[in-house]
């Protein structure tokens, strides 16, 4: 009866986490973009960084982003470039 039950919540935890993922996949729903190009106030946020020091960062370390609009897009592999160069150990 144990086993029979822990099957039973495992099945539970199983549609419950499916539901979940089908939940967040619906919010991004252009996941390819979203691994290529960051948004600059997540970007901001993520650093902790203020306006203006983003903008000397940018400006320092030639940061590629593209403008839409209004809105900034940093390209992920050159902030992770910039932050793999910047190690310390």
């Amino acid at each position: 009866m144990s086993n029979q039950l822990n099957m039973e919540n495992l099945s539970e935890i199983m549609k419950l986490l499916e539901t979940l993922l089908k939940r967040l996949e619906a919010q991004n729903p252009c996941p390819e973009i979203r691994r290529e190009w960051i948004p600059k106030q997540e970007l901001q946020s993520f650093l902790g960084f203020a306006s203006t020091q983003m903008a000397t960062h940018e400006k320092n370390y030639k940061w590629v982003y593209t403008i839409i609009g209004k809105q900034k897009f940093y390209s992920t592999k050159s902030v992770s470039n910039i932050l793999n160069k910047n190690i310390r150990e």
